[in-house]
């Protein structure tokens, strides 16, 4: 019988959601990506998060090459309010994830906030620089 045993990770991470980017050939892989994948909680009480609900976006991007980096951008002037701190978020070369820090913006009882944004990988040493972009969105909803 094999048991696998567990290993240690962030504590921070239970309040957090995670977005895999992922950089393969000089293209942008998301996954979770659509809207409904991807949900997190406005919360009342800053110093009591909800147990085992996301509060925050945290993006893990893999594959960058040497100078490249990726960019993470509200696609509405709007949203550029919704974290603190603001966005745009970048991933250099060299670092692996970035959050976006808990939501500013109540949805209100029953509603929920769709958060558009943008994900840009750059190459300065390309021509063009932009070698591609995806387009996800993310969920808020108040809690509780």
């Amino acid at each position: 019988m094999n048991i696998r045993l567990a290993e240690t990770t962030n504590p921070a991470l239970s309040n957090q959601i995670l977005v895999q980017i992922e950089i393969v050939g000089g293209k942008i892989h998301c996954y979770p990506r659509r809207a409904d994948e991807t949900l997190i909680y406005y919360c009342h009480d800053k110093n009591v998060p909800p147990e085992g609900r996301p509060c925050e976006v945290r993006w893990v991007v893999t594959g960058l090459q040497r100078d490249q980096y990726i960019q993470i951008e509200p696609k509405d002037p709007v949203g550029k309010a919704m974290f603190d701190p603001q966005p745009p978020f970048k991933v250099e070369f060299g670092f692996n994830s970035i959050r976006s820090g808990p939501p500013q913006q109540r949805a209100g009882k029953g509603k929920s906030l769709r958060w558009s944004y943008k994900i840009t990988l750059y190459d300065p040493n390309a021509l063009p620089p932009v070698l591609g972009w995806l387009d996800p969105d993310i969920i808020i909803k108040d809690w509780p």
